[in-house]
């Protein structure tokens, strides 16, 4: 059985969108709630079962979200 939903097929493009608006909202590491819905809105609009999934996500699995400065090092993680 091959399966071939919409997230398998749209990883890079998610990828390259949730990169595009972390690195365009984050400044300085400081990162509100407000941010953090913007993030995963660019993962969001990919596949229909994300927004849901996200909600529910939240209450049984964290959400982690690791900001790494121009050099790659990493300079806060935030679990939600």
């Amino acid at each position: 059985l091959n399966l071939v939903v919409a997230s398998a097929q749209n990883y890079g493009a998610m990828s390259i969108d949730i990169r595009n608006v972390a690195k365009n909202l984050i400044k300085n590491g400081q990162v509100s709630n407000g941010i953090l819905n913007m993030v995963e809105m660019g993962f969001r609009s990919y596949d229909p079962c994300f927004s849901c999934a996200t909600h529910a996500a939240i209450v049984q699995m964290p959400i982690q979200l690791i900001i790494h400065n121009s050099d790659g090092e990493e300079i806060r993680r935030i679990t939600r």
